[in-house]
């Protein structure tokens, strides 16, 4: 299949396997994409990668905290300058830091809120003027 042939792919919290990231990195590769990975866990990024090449796929792996907005342009340039654009943006990171809603606190609701939504806003602020352009 090649449905994303020569797409060039950003995929966040790519890392954890099993997970949607890693399993949207596999699916992407196995469609002809050219990926950059980012997670906070580099082991476990650095076995993605290795799995995401076997399947033939060009891969940049980045280590990325996604609520922090200078790591997010570094990611869009070495993006932008190893395969030449963006065309998708699969903003997939994301946490939870309790096992029960009673569970919660307010530093671990501080925590979700930072990476679930300003590590969302901070990576479709980055993408867009790549995302608009392709």
């Amino acid at each position: 299949m090649s449905r994303m042939l020569n797409k060039v792919a950003i995929i966040t919290g790519a890392a954890s396997n099993p997970g949607l990231g890693h399993a949207t990195a596999v699916r992407f590769a196995q469609e002809g994409a050219k990926l950059v990975i980012t997670d906070i866990d580099m082991v476990g990024l650095a076995t993605a990668e290795k799995e995401l090449v076997a399947l033939g796929a060009e891969v940049l792996s980045m280590e990325q905290n996604v609520v922090d907005e200078e790591r997010w342009q570094e990611v869009i340039d070495a993006t932008v300058e190893r395969f030449g654009g963006l065309d998708v943006l699969v903003n997939n990171a994301g946490i939870r830091k309790y096992s029960h809603l009673t569970e919660a606190t307010p530093d671990s609701w501080r925590d979700i809120i930072s990476v679930n939504l300003l590590g969302t806003a901070n990576c479709a602020k980055a993408a867009m003027p790549y995302l608009r352009a392709s």
